[in-house]
């Protein structure tokens, strides 16, 4: 692709919005007091699908709003820490909706249970972060922060772990301000015990792009940010188990944590034989970008599961000057099954029986490294890369054998198949962005690049003798083949941007080069017998 000039002038970095459509309103007061409740979670559901839910949380006037609501029946569940909570039906026709006041009635159990909490303020909104105090939120012992979350007003929770504040997904969680595992949240919030949280920051943070320059772009991300407590940063926290039960069944879990005001380290690790994937099956999706199932099976039969992983991040100097954080996590299983079938089905004339062994090895191995450093010189300069690699290795093995047979009139067929196949989806990225802010404006250079392949080899053999009138019609295939798909991208962009008026009006000048190149083949062939080797292309 050629490379190409790109200038935008006058634009405005202000955040554009499509029409609006009508919305839905209300406003929760205390029951005695009339005073406004602020930090309101008030979740809206449709009654069709459960799933599709969106939420928002009131502001300090005690106001809440829905908007670009789609036609339909929906539950509105309004629920505050110390109150009983308000369930409602709406029928949303596509005109505004103002639900009015409503009044919340203090849970007289609920308070109770939160008297010693009481002390804590729940939360507190600065700039674009509401910020929660975890103590002020009882959990269980040995909770987890998913646990932790599920209290707080705005937050609800997927049923495969995703996380969502007032309907929109969480894409990235740091803690103490840095990546942990990743980009994963799941991974977080699965394993960090609920105790060691101080504050849970709820974040809407502007691009790299606008923080670097100060001229806001209107795009957000949805960061949640966890806060470790001062007494565990030193030494060591985490949980533990294992379990076993007959026949030398066993499954065991381990999460160790060291933190220190600059340093995290962290190990995970899972392991059993339960025909349990070790983690949800849904997580293995940031290894396979979203292809789990062309490669992964979760183990069965007598098979095991190992995952684990290490998390290790550090900042030096003044102000964080050098920042660098950096995981692996990996999974290994192995799966075995075997299968007999024997089948009757009994006619008027005769008795037909269906015989069959079929048996399953399959071994899959996943590898991901994630690495980022940041490093600021000076006050005006960032320099920022980031890469992560994916490694995945499958092997799934199948055979099976049948034979058919009438009890009088003798076989209907026999035969045996075999099916292997290898696959491995090697995956790179890397990326490499500096920014210089300058008296009038900021200069920014970014290049990135990535490629993913994905290599198959499989042997495809059967050998079937169907019996028809004393004649055998025999059946022989014996193939390999290979495939290889490759992609490749590269981009290099410049971009100058300059504030025009109070930085709601800039000028941006760009200069962009992407190129791509993809890759496809596959061959197959056929078994050759008077050489013994698979030279015959099909």
């Amino acid at each position: 692709m050629k490379p190409y000039l790109l200038i935008l002038l006058f634009l405005l970095s202000t955040k554009v919005f499509a029409q609006e459509n009508a919305i839905i309103t209300g406003k929760t007061i205390d029951s005695k007091t009339s005073l406004p409740i602020e930090y309101v979670g008030v979740i809206l559901s449709s009654k069709i699908d459960s799933n599709k839910k969106v939420g928002v949380v009131t502001n300090k006037a005690g106001e809440f709003l829905f908007k670009d609501i789609s036609k339909g029946d929906y539950t509105l569940k309004i629920s505050a820490m110390g109150y009983n909570p308000i369930l409602k039906t709406i029928t949303f026709s596509g005109k505004n909706i103002d639900l009015g006041v409503l009044k919340m009635k203090e849970d007289a159990i609920a308070l109770k249970d939160v008297s010693v909490a009481g002390k804590y303020a729940t939360a507190t909104v600065k700039k674009d972060t509401v910020e929660f105090n975890a103590d002020a939120y009882k959990t269980q012992p040995n909770a987890a922060v998913e646990d932790l979350l599920k209290k707080l007003p705005g937050v609800t929770i997927d049923k495969d772990g995703s996380i969502l504040v007032q309907g929109q997904k969480v894409t990235r969680l740091t803690v103490d301000g840095k990546d942990f595992f990743g980009t994963d949240p799941k991974t977080a919030t699965k394993n960090l015990p609920a105790d060691v949280i101080a504050k849970v920051q709820l974040i809407d943070a502007k691009t790299l792009e606008a923080k670097a320059t100060g001229i806001d772009d209107g795009q957000r991300e949805k960061v949640l940010n966890l806060t470790i407590k001062e007494d565990k940063k030193n030494g060591w926290f985490g949980n533990a188990n294992l379990s076993g039960g007959t026949t030398d069944r066993y499954s065991g879990y381990l999460s160790a944590n060291h933190f220190t005001k600059k340093m995290q380290f962290a190990i995970l690790g899972m392991s059993n034989n339960v025909s349990n994937a070790s983690f949800q099956y849904e997580d293995l999706n940031s290894f396979t970008s979203g292809n789990i199932g062309n490669l992964f099976a979760p183990p069965g039969g007598g098979g095991f599961s190992h995952s684990g992983g290490l998390n290790f991040s550090n900042s030096w100097g003044a102000k964080d000057k050098l920042t660098l954080s950096s995981s692996y996590f990996t999974y290994f299983s192995k799966g075995l099954g075997n299968r007999f079938s024997n089948v009757q089905d009994i006619n008027q004339d005769d008795v037909l029986r269906t015989d069959e062994v079929s048996n399953r090895n399959s071994d899959n191995q996943a590898h991901r490294f994630n690495f980022k450093v940041e490093y600021h010189p000076d006050s005006l300069t960032d320099l920022t890369f980031r890469s992560n690699a994916i490694l995945n290795y499958t092997t799934n093995i199948n055979n099976r054998n049948f034979n058919s047979a009438f009890d009088l009139t003798g076989k209907i067929n026999e035969g045996s198949q075999l099916l292997d196949q290898r696959n491995s989806t090697p995956a790179f990225f890397g990326e490499l962005s500096a920014t210089r802010r300058l008296k009038k404006g900021s200069i920014i250079i970014g290049l990135n690049g990535s490629q993913n392949t994905f290599n198959s080899n499989w042997l495809n053999k059967s050998l079937i003798n169907n019996y028809r009138a004393g004649v055998v019609d025999v059946t022989d295939l014996n193939q390999q083949a290979e495939q290889e798909n490759k992609s490749q991208n590269y981009s290099v962009a410049v971009n100058y941007i300059r504030p025009i008026v109070d930085k709601k009006l800039s000028g941006n000048v760009a200069y962009i080069r992407n190129e791509g190149k993809v890759d496809a083949q596959q061959l197959t062939l056929s078994y050759n017998p008077l050489n013994n080797t698979y030279d015959a292309v099909v």
